[in-house]
């Protein structure tokens, strides 16, 4: 059984009579249904079961006359399915589609209806599945004389994944509000790049390298090459007599003794020493 909701077409407008008074007692007069078409053609939907059979519709206007405040909002005059359709979502298809188109085109802040006191099935529907909430009531509002039930739902373009409308104060605010945070974010980037770049740049420059030479001569000027002494050639090499019995002693040893390097010259200038002392005395 497959049936497609649409938006209503001119052709439709018989086929919607007929499927009002097989469902309804509140019928209306041909030119109450043709108001609706051209005054609100967005708004109107039916359920097509093929080859134009229309087995359910919504029919909707936007109130502007009768509002408690300055903006617009939705109204049903009438909904419908025939029973062989019913329990299938095709109410709620109806429903949710003009509501969006209410939003959409006439940015309305809440929708109304009128359901009988008797009417369970439907005030089910409104109440729990669509989320309307009883405002009011109608007394004697019917030709019969039976009482309404008001009830309205809240409308945004949140409730329909519209986002803000183009062109409207909260949408040119929102895109105010990106366009400066996008700007801070790029201030904020360009900001934070020039800093690594002088950080990078006065890393490879000044304060490292300077002071590591600074501290690399210093290093090498507190070092100091002590060097040796030198004796004058025409001074010459005073031994006292201790020393001199001692040098005595090893040469007597004899020549077979390992001596360091040096203790030669050491032994010859003790004799020259020793003939010298002899010869003044």
């Amino acid at each position: 059984m497959s049936v497609c909701v649409r938006r209503m077409r001119y052709e439709d407008l018989e086929s919607m009579q007929e499927c009002n008074l097989h469902c309804l007692p509140e019928n209306y007069a041909h030119k109450y249904w043709m108001y609706h078409a051209i005054s609100w053609p967005a708004l109107q939907y039916v359920a097509d079961a093929g080859e134009g059979r229309i087995v359910g519709y919504v029919l909707a206007k936007i109130d502007e006359e009768n509002s408690d405040s300055k903006e617009p909002h939705g109204h049903i005059t009438s909904l419908a399915v025939m029973r062989t359709y019913r329990k299938t979502g095709l109410a709620t298809k109806l429903m949710n589609l003009s509501q969006r188109s209410m939003v959409e085109i006439y940015n309305a802040s809440y929708v109304s209806l009128h359901v009988r006191e008797t009417n369970f099935a439907a005030y089910h529907l409104y109440k729990d599945t669509l989320n309307f909430e009883q405002h009011g009531i109608e007394l004697k509002y019917y030709a019969d004389g039976e009482n309404a039930f008001d009830m309205r739902r809240k409308l945004s373009r949140d409730l329909f994944g519209l986002g803000l409308k183009p062109g409207s104060k909260e949408a040119i605010a929102a895109k105010a509000a990106a366009e400066i945070a996008s700007a801070k974010a790029a201030a904020e980037a360009a900001e934070a790049s020039l800093l690594a770049e002088l950080e990078e740049s006065s890393i490879e420059s000044t304060p490292v390298a300077k002071g590591g030479k600074k501290k690399e001569k210093e290093k090498k000027s507190a070092v100091k090459i002590v060097q040796p002494p030198t004796l004058p050639k025409s001074s010459t090499l005073k031994i006292s007599d201790e020393s001199s019995e001692v040098l005595e002693a090893i040469e007597k040893a004899g020549s077979s003794m390992d001596l360091e390097p040096g203790h030669d010259d050491l032994l010859k200038a003790n004799k020259f020493n020793s003939k010298s002392k002899s010869k003044g005395r």
